[in-house]
C-alpha cells in the first residue's frame, strides 16, 4: 500500500474528528443548565476548534504521504472511537474537556503529519477516554 494519503482518507478522518466535535456540541446542549459559563464557552471553543480543523484537513494532508500510513490510520481510527464512545456515556464535565483537547491535539499532529506526534496523541485520546 502506498504512503500516500487519498482524498478518501483525507475526508475519513476529517469525518470522524467532525464527529467528535457533534458529540461534544451534544454534551453541552444536554447539560447546559448544570454548566457553568466558563464550561459552556469551554466546550464551545473546543468544538469550534475541531471543525476548524476538521475543514482544513482534507485541503492540507491529501496527496501528503505519511511513513506506516495504514498502521497511522488504524490507531487514529482507534482514538476516534474510544473518545466517541466515552463522550455519550460521560457526565463529567472535566472529562469531556479532557476528550476534547485531546482530540484538538490529534488532530492537529495529523494536520502535521509526523507520525510519532500522531501516534502519542491519539494515544493520548485513547488514555483519556478510559
Amino acid at each position: 500500500m502506498s504512503n500516500t494519503i487519498t482524498l478518501e482518507q483525507a475526508r475519513e478522518c476529517a469525518d470522524q474528528l467532525v464527529e467528535i466535535a457533534e458529540q461534544l456540541s451534544d454534551f453541552r446542549f444536554k447539560n447546559f443548565d448544570t454548566l457553568t459559563d466558563a464550561q459552556r464557552n469551554e466546550i464551545r471553543l473546543k468544538v469550534s476548534s475541531l471543525r476548524r480543523m476538521a475543514s482544513d484537513m482534507t485541503a492540507l494532508i491529501v496527496g501528503q504521504t505519511l511513513q506506516n500510513l495504514t498502521e497511522t490510520l488504524k490507531k487514529i481510527t482507534e482514538a476516534t472511537n474510544e473518545a466517541e464512545k466515552a463522550i455519550e456515556r460521560i457526565n463529567e464535565v472535566k472529562k469531556a474537556i479532557n476528550i476534547a483537547a485531546s482530540a484538538i491535539k490529534l488532530a492537529a499532529a495529523i494536520i502535521t503529519l509526523n507520525p510519532a506526534a500522531i501516534l502519542a496523541a491519539a494515544g493520548e485520546v485513547i488514555s483519556v477516554s478510559k
